[in-house]
């Protein structure tokens, strides 16, 4: 069976992406964790990004692509530090506490978010 089922557009590009060349590996090999993880991010009707992974691999949902602006081309797939590497720094100690075990939560965060320079600075609520 073919996985995700859909997911619109970002159901469609995690299928044919090539996640074998990532520490992710061949998607027909993910532990059902990552899939249900994924199944819920693509069904949200709100920007939801997935970090996975040392890495801090991203996937994203449909709705997160206005989010990742001129970046939502090439981000699949690649290290949040890459990624948005103007505030990896920033939240490099955030992704530690989650990786010990810390659960989190922030709301009505000011982001900057490059690649959207009309809208530069985001309003961001996460876990």
């Amino acid at each position: 069976m073919v996985w995700p089922v859909d997911g619109g557009e970002m159901g469609a590009r995690i299928r044919q992406f090539d996640w074998g060349s990532t520490p992710l590996g061949p998607i027909e090999h993910w532990p059902q964790s990552v899939k249900t993880a994924v199944d819920f991010m693509l069904a949200a009707p709100q920007a939801v990004f997935v970090f996975w992974g040392s890495d801090h691999l991203l996937l994203f949902n449909d709705a997160s692509l206005p989010i990742l602006g001129e970046k939502q081309e090439w981000a699949l797939g690649q290290p949040f530090g890459l990624v948005w590497s103007e505030i990896w720094e920033d939240f490099r100690p955030l992704m530690e506490e989650v990786m010990a075990g810390k659960s989190l939560y922030f709301e009505d965060q000011a982001i900057p978010v490059t690649g959207r320079p009309a809208r530069p600075i985001g309003w961001f609520t996460y876990s």
